[in-house]
């Protein structure tokens, strides 16, 4: 159970695990310019995909089940995956994720008990707290890069970071020092 509990505080807390120095040697900086493109593409691809065929006659909504919707869950976060921020783009995708459920819950529980003029507000405030996600994970891609690129540059500093042992069942924080 304290493993499970170490785990989530790690991936929650924002903090990259420590690495060795010879690893830190073959990393190079990331470009916030190119983390953009890859947040924007992911999401702008799939989304006019979706689009453009569902706009075609006789289309059902099955696009944006296959196409949009993945696109707009993952896609902003892949900027921050090219930065190597991986538990930063795996919980704004997550929070998004929780939006889009809550919301359906939401909606079929107000449209069951015929409360429609509620139910047009709890979409409206799903989709107003879905796109203000999207656009905040896409606007905080030059962030995840710029804390990449710090990290790159650590000579000289103190690196603090959960350890975890799970073969002798250890746990601590390791101290490191990059000469």
């Amino acid at each position: 159970m304290n493993a499970i509990l170490l785990c989530a505080l790690v991936v929650f807390s924002d903090v990259d695990p420590a690495v060795s120095r010879e690893s830190l040697e073959v990393r190079e900086p990331k470009s916030k310019g190119a983390a953009l493109r890859w947040s924007l593409a992911a999401t702008l691809v799939p989304v006019l995909t979706a689009y453009l065929i569902s706009t075609k006659e006789n289309v059902s909504t099955e696009p944006w089940l296959i196409c949009g919707i993945p696109g707009l869950l993952i896609g902003p976060s892949t900027g921050h995956f090219y930065a190597g921020q991986w538990g930063r783009g795996l919980k704004t995708a997550g929070m998004r994720f929780g939006v889009i459920a809550s919301t359906i819950v939401l909606l079929g529980s107000a449209v069951l008990s015929e409360e429609y003029e509620s139910a047009e507000g709890i979409a409206l405030a799903g989709l107003l707290a879905f796109s203000g996600l999207v656009l905040y994970d896409i606007a905080t891609v030059p962030q995840s890069v710029e804390k990449h690129n710090e990290f790159l540059e650590m000579k000289g500093k103190v690196l603090l970071a959960p350890e975890i042992d799970m073969q002798n069942k250890r746990y601590g924080i390791g101290v490191r020092y990059f000469f």
